[in-house]
């Protein structure tokens, strides 16, 4: 037999005040005097007792809930940017659910239609990539929305992110001045993802502006995963010689490349430079340490959750920010110790 639910007033009884302090004391803690907070927080655990959000976002029209959307949830990629905005919306009494699209479009404005069914108050999204419906369903909704890990100028939505295509010429930059001339890139699928689009352009476009080829067998896009780095590696090798160095668009791309490596007999990095991008923990843990661009996840959690958190108070403020990147040079990046193939032109 289920037992009846635990009611305000039954908390009133139990730490002896009115209905009204114990709606303070939950609500508003610091205009209440300690004797009488503390009566209520003991009844409060005594009892068991639970406020009703169903009742409550009826009464303010406010569910105290923001949903996030990622593209997946199989990576540790996005630990730290669901923890820094979690704890930024706890900090203010909202609750956060998270999502997965798997990379599909389709899938992301599924679950943001069940969101939205369900009363989020603003929603986080990955990326630039989204069906225009998703735009439309959160405009007709009025529901605040905030697009994190990209930025481009020319966005038309709020957006709390990086450059990709700056960030990812700062690698290249790093293995130009090292004396390299032969690089490649390994990236995501771009029909997945702006992200890995711009990942790809601006490894072109920081070659180009050295005056270096990137010759097309010099772009391998592969699974986010280390059997995708793998994987990658071996068509890299397929497809030619070897190149000098290796840019990876993500640290578990790299992991896949350096597990290869070893397996082949390819040393790291004297006959291949190699370079993540993500700054995962094990990253700097790894023999050799990843050289990779650190991703100001915590950051752009905080700012994305404060971004949302003035909308709700009707003073949005700051839609738009981009945040700087910053390399990690460790131990898998070394000037060349062999001349680059036949092809690779000098600045």
């Amino acid at each position: 037999m289920k037992r009846p639910s635990v009611r305000l007033r039954d908390v009133a009884e139990r730490a002896r005040c009115s209905a009204a302090t114990v709606s303070r004391v939950l609500n508003a803690p610091e205009t209440v005097n300690r004797e009488a907070r503390l009566r209520v927080e003991a009844a409060v655990r005594d009892l068991g007792y639970t406020r009703n959000g169903a009742a409550r976002a009826l009464r303010s029209r406010r569910s105290q809930i923001v949903g996030l959307i990622l593209p997946t949830l199989k990576q540790t990629i996005y630990a730290d940017f669901i923890g820094a905005v979690q704890d930024a919306l706890e900090e203010r009494d909202y609750a956060l659910i998270v999502a997965s699209s798997d990379y599909s479009p389709e899938r992301e404005l599924f679950q943001a239609r069940l969101m939205a069914e369900r009363g989020i108050d603003g929603l986080m999204l990955v990326g630039l990539m989204h069906r225009p419906d998703l735009h439309a369903l959160l405009d007709a909704q009025s529901i605040p929305y905030v697009t994190t890990y990209t930025f481009r100028q020319e966005a038309d939505h709020p957006v709390m992110g990086f450059d990709n295509v700056a960030s990812m010429a700062s690698i290249v930059d790093h293995l130009v001045e090292l004396g390299h001339r032969d690089i490649a890139v390994l990236a995501g699928r771009r029909r997945d993802s702006d992200r890995a689009e711009d990942r790809i352009r601006g490894v072109a476009a920081a070659l180009a502006r050295h005056g270096l080829d990137f010759p097309d067998d010099h772009t391998v896009e592969e699974t986010l995963s280390i059997p995708g780095g793998r994987e990658g590696l071996r068509r890299l090798l397929a497809a030619g010689p070897l190149p000098t160095a290796l840019v990876c668009a993500s640290d578990v791309l790299a992991y896949g490349a350096l597990v290869e490596c070893q397996r082949l007999g390819i040393a790291v990095p004297a006959d291949l430079s190699v370079v993540g991008c993500d700054d995962l923990p094990a990253s700097k843990h790894i023999l050799p340490a990843l050289t990779t661009l650190a991703i100001p996840a915590e950051e752009m959690g905080r700012r994305a959750a404060a971004y949302l958190l003035s909308c709700f108070a009707g003073s949005p403020h700051a839609p738009r920010m981009c945040f700087d990147t910053r390399l990690m040079v460790r131990q898998t990046t070394a000037p060349p110790s062999r001349a680059p193939r036949p092809g690779a032109t000098a600045p």
